[in-house]
Order: C-alpha cells, then structure tokens, then sequence
C-alpha cells in the first residue's frame, strides 16, 4: 500500500467532518511513535473524537495520552495470562507494562475495552481462569472469535481451528465477576 503523508491525510479529513465523528488510531502499536500526541491534537482539532487501538506495551506514552486528555476511547488487547505472553505473541515481553496499560485504562475516566481474540491453540478454559482477575473493575471485555484464512500473517494459523460460540460464551462467564460487561464478538 502506498505510504499517504500527514499533510494529504489531515487535507482528507478536513473534508470529510459532515460524514465523520471519530478516528480509530491503530497500527502495529500506535503508540511506538513520538509524535503520536501531536498527531492526535491535530485531529481533535478538526473536531474528531479519537480511539486508540493498543497492546499496552507502552504505558508511558499511553499516560501521556490520557493526562492531556486526547482520547475519547481506548481499545486494549490482551493476549492471554501474562506468564504465555511472550509465547503468544513470540517476541519477549515486559508483563510489567502490559499490567501498568491495564491499569491506566481501567482507572481512566474515559471509555473503554479490553479483548481478546481467542485462538485455540494457546488459550483454553484454564489459561481463562488465571485472566480473570486481571481485568477486575474494567467496564467491558471482549472475547473475539479467531478466524483462520489466508490473510493472517503467520502460516501456521491460516487453517487453524476456532472455538464455537458455545464455547466462548463459557470462558467469557468466568469474567462476570470480575467486568461490568462481558460478551463474545465474531461467531
């Protein structure tokens, strides 16, 4: 895909506030780069709301964002329990920042989810149990169906298997206790 520059993507959505309400900043992990806040205050100027599609391994930036107040709703994902993280995304993690994100979104004053997109071979009812009390007083989690296909990067999941709704709805039970409101997405 070509690469569309700042000037040519903040000319776009000048024209476009009468069909437009809000902007999803999401990536790869939006929050790798500096000029994010900037980036953001110029969308709020043109009268966007803001959401941020994150994976919480930057909590510094994601205070920064959240003290200057420039966001009107945050996505999370979270992978699984924090002792598989590194497994499942296959790149060594710092569970101490992902528990750090956590914390900021579920303690900020602006609304949010938290997700997880649920493929089967790395989380099962068990590894459920022990996410639980992560997400203790968020207002909403996720479960979000996995759906093999071509289009995933990795080639050992384009044909891998997914969990039935019935199932989902199972593990998302073991979050009620915990989470004002939990469902299941994409069955």
């Amino acid at each position: 895909m070509p690469v569309i520059g700042e000037g040519e993507l903040l000319e776009y959505l000048r024209g476009r506030t009468r069909q437009l309400e809000g902007i999803c900043v999401s990536g790869g992990e939006p929050t790798l780069h500096q000029d994010l806040p900037d980036f953001i205050r110029k969308l709020k100027g043109l009268g966007y709301a803001v959401k941020l599609d994150t994976n919480g391994t930057n909590p510094a930036m994601l205070e920064k964002l959240l003290q200057d107040n420039l966001l009107d709703y945050v996505a999370m994902d979270i992978k699984g329990p924090l002792e598989l993280y590194s497994q499942i995304v296959n790149v060594e993690v710092d569970t101490a920042k992902i528990l750090r994100s956590i914390d900021l979104v579920r303690h900020s004053q602006i609304q949010h989810e938290f997700r997880t997109t649920v493929l089967p071979a790395f989380l099962s009812e068990k590894e459920f149990a022990s996410m639980a009390g992560l997400l203790r007083g968020a207002d909403c989690y996720y479960l979000q169906q996995f759906h093999a296909g071509e289009h995933l990067l990795n080639p050992d999941y384009r044909q891998a298997d997914s969990y039935t709704a019935g199932q989902l709805n199972l593990f998302a039970r073991q979050f009620e206790p915990f989470v004002r409101k939990v469902a299941v997405r994409g069955v």
